[in-house]
């Protein structure tokens, strides 16, 4: 709620009339778009927050049931951000390709350590908390995706390319946005920068290491089916 509490905030600074819903999906369960109350004529945005901390909660089912709603909704807009994960680069085989996206989580999850001691560096007991009960199961569930992958064919890339795959344009970030990014990113330790991985995605890193990404996109016509088979999914 404090992304609608921000973003009401500002719509009425600049007296945009704004309205904000949150939606939660249980695991396994699918967005129903019909449940939405849209008032004719206004403009509709969605936004999907891939929160790691609870990532295991969701289904690739739910989280597609979301993002393919938006034609049927008329969304002129899709934001998603998520965690950036391991899956790019050159396939290998068996345990080789195990061993690769193990190490690339363990350098991953080793840059979000670094990240906490270096912005809380006299909040031990609350650092130990983040790591115990956000980071411990984050790694635990990054370790099972790895195994996973390794079984079957083809590296789950994240959302953004099954967004391209079934329909939705890609919508160009302003280098204002970008500016915008690195401004925030300055309030806090120097260790972190924004990237323009492609022209509707930034990344979120840590020195050399990507945590999160957020892009922008156009819904497909509602002809396009959004949903292939879940058995496509590895999240």
């Amino acid at each position: 709620m404090e992304t609608g509490r921000r973003l009401a905030s500002f719509a009425a600074s600049v007296g945009l009339p704004f309205s904000f819903g949150q939606c939660r999906l249980d695991a396994g369960e699918l967005f129903r778009p019909v449940a939405v109350k849209i008032v004719k004529g206004e403009v509709v945005v969605l936004n999907c927050v891939l929160h790691a901390s609870h990532l295991g909660n969701r289904s690739a089912a739910s989280v597609a049931s979301f993002l393919g709603s938006a034609a049927a909704l008329g969304a002129r807009l899709v934001t998603v951000v998520e965690e950036e994960s391991a899956g790019a680069g050159e396939e290998e085989e068996g345990e080789g390709e195990f061993v690769r996206l193990f190490m690339e989580e363990l350098l991953r999850y080793s840059a979000m350590w670094d990240a906490l001691e270096a912005g809380f560096p006299k909040q031990r007991k609350a650092r130990e908390a983040v790591e115990r009960l956000i980071l411990g199961p984050m790694i635990t569930r990054a370790v099972g995706r790895a195994y996973r992958r390794r079984e079957h064919e083809g590296l789950w890339n994240g959302w953004s390319e099954w967004l391209s795959e079934v329909g939705f344009r890609r919508v160009g970030l302003s280098f204002f946005n970008l500016c915008q990014a690195r401004l925030l990113l300055g309030l806090f330790n120097n260790g972190y920068h924004v990237d323009e991985d492609s022209r509707n995605k930034l990344v979120l890193c840590w020195k050399s290491c990507r945590l999160l990404s957020a892009s922008s996109w156009a819904s497909p016509p509602p002809a396009i089916s959004p949903l292939p088979a879940a058995s496509c999914f590895n999240v």
